[in-house]
């Protein structure tokens, strides 16, 4: 598996702050997702279809947030999606993501 260094386009953002955009400023992008592993993790309850769970990496950039633009730090998440909405959990390190994403039987 390559490893993908999520931080490469971090922002220092104060804690409990979100940096906020009414239009993406000039060189700026879009969050960009790359998807390392992925399995089938369990029966989605409702549909009853296998539910893929994916293990990503996120690089920072920004993301809608309803009207305007919030600005996302890169992380790594364990991601699956149900009913149309998409679930999990991110983490500033991967052996956190890794973790999670071995203990889907």
């Amino acid at each position: 598996m390559n490893f993908i260094d999520v931080t490469a386009n971090d922002r220092e953002i104060p804690p409990g702050k979100v940096l906020l955009a009414q239009s993406m400023p000039d060189g700026d992008s879009f969050v960009a997702e790359y998807v390392m592993d992925s399995k089938i993790g369990w029966k989605d309850s409702d549909l009853g279809k296998p539910t893929e769970v994916r293990l990503i990496a996120r690089i920072g950039g920004w993301n809608l947030a309803g009207s305007l633009l919030r600005w996302d730090n890169g992380a790594y998440g364990v991601i699956w999606t149900s009913n149309g909405s998409r679930h999990g959990r991110w983490y500033k390190s991967f052996e956190e993501a890794e973790a999670h994403f071995n203990r889907i039987p």
